[in-house]
């Protein structure tokens, strides 16, 4: 296998212009597809398919006349007047009457239509109106969430020019679950702005070169991208949660880094041992190559086991996961071996800034540590397994 793989890196290096061009036209084309994945990653969780409570669902859809089984509620709250008061009533009518024109709203229900003491709060201050939706599912229902806001929000501003203190919510369960998705992904993408630079700050301060620092970084967000674009494509066919572009992103970096890693660095440490750029690409891919193969494919598994519950959300972490980790092992393998090629041995540039770090390098360090574990592997065996067994110990108080 490690001939093979030896024979595998001497062909890339002499095709690497066309591998890198290939990867260029694929990254074009997945950049298309990476932007319009929102598109098709929906909000939520559902239910198992074929189970006992998704038949039950299914038959309280198709078997009883039950305009509220996919419902918003709608709170209103006005500090100024109670739902007596006539300036409340007129409130609640015209939002009623606006929200049940929707075309995707198949009825509303609130107290001006019965005036029970459900819908009204002790201190008269605040109630809700139900509309039931015009929906095959949750996930159709959550497409409803923006245009019930914005319908609403013309006539919830011009009520408070006279009752500044007004509050008008959607809300419930479908709503809570949109918003929730949604600042999951403002916050995944916040995460993403925060951590690149840190990463690249560490990865600098191990390599020293701005290249060798950036392409693990490089092949973390390409990775990420072609795997949104993927999803974009299998979004179409299966129902998809958004948690799988939360997903995507974070595994995307951590193992695209991590591989990419492993990659440049035995390849620098090809180089310094005065082997040529083509010896040093064909070593790095039939060592650190066929390390990160296994090493993929065994994550890979552990991410298809989420396939196992049949729940939407566990299904698009596991094609998520998997998904990513194929493709940064696909780039590690084929698009960075090619790039080393081309760079050689400029993955050092910029060469001051290189020499420079180089001189507080902690190589020292780690490799007397490394001596010092492998001296005696026993008590630091034992030493780790105690933290870790000390670290699990709260798992056991939870209920």
């Amino acid at each position: 296998m490690t001939v093979r793989f030896h024979k595998y890196g001497v062909w890339l290096y002499k095709w690497r212009q066309a591998v890198v061009a290939v990867w260029l036209v694929l990254l074009v084309v997945a950049g298309l597809g990476a932007a319009r994945a929102p598109e098709v990653l929906k909000g939520g969780a559902a239910g198992i398919p074929d189970s006992s409570s998704s038949r039950a669902t299914d038959l309280l859809r198709t078997e009883f006349d039950n305009p509220f089984q996919y419902s918003f509620l709608v709170t209103v709250t006005s500090p100024k007047h109670v739902l007596e008061d006539e300036p409340f009533q007129d409130l609640l009518g015209e939002l009623e009457k606006t929200a049940a024109a929707q075309p995707f709203v198949g009825r509303a229900v609130s107290f001006l239509d019965h005036p029970i003491a459900t819908l009204r709060s002790p201190d008269g201050h605040r109630t809700f109106f139900i509309l039931g939706l015009k929906a095959k599912d949750n996930l159709a229902a959550e497409q409803f969430v923006n245009p019930t806001r914005d319908a609403l929000a013309p006539v919830i501003e011009k009520w408070q020019k006279e009752d500044p203190g007004l509050k008008v919510f959607v809300t419930g369960e479908i709503p809570i679950g949109f918003d929730g998705t949604r600042v999951l992904m403002e916050d995944t993408t916040t995460a993403e702005h925060r951590i690149i630079p840190l990463a690249m700050l560490f990865l600098l301060a191990a390599f020293g070169g701005l290249a060798a620092a950036g392409i693990p970084v490089l092949v973390g967000a390409v990775a990420s991208v072609l795997t949104l674009a993927l999803l974009f494509v299998f979004g179409h066919m299966w129902n998809l949660s958004a948690m799988a572009q939360a997903i995507s992103s974070m595994v995307g970096l951590g193992v695209g880094i991590d591989y990419s890693l492993i990659i440049v660095s035995r390849f620098r440490e090809a180089l310094a041992k005065d082997m040529s750029v083509e010896d040093a690409v064909a070593e790095t891919v039939s060592t650190a190559g066929q390390a990160i193969l296994y090493s993929g494919l065994t994550v890979m598994i552990g991410f298809l086991a989420l396939f196992f519950p049949g729940l939407i959300d566990t299904n698009s972490l596991a094609l998520a996961g998997s998904l990513t980790v194929l493709a940064t092992v696909a780039l590690s393998l084929t698009l960075l071996p090619a790039a080393l090629g081309i760079l050689g041995k400029r993955i050092d540039w910029p060469y001051r800034l290189t020499r420079f770090i180089e001189r507080f390098s902690v190589s020292g360090w780690w490799y007397n540590w490394a001596q010092l574990v492998m001296k005696f592997p026993a008590r630091f065996l034992a030493a780790g397994t105690l933290i870790l067994v000390i670290c699990s110990l709260p798992l056991f108080t939870v209920t």
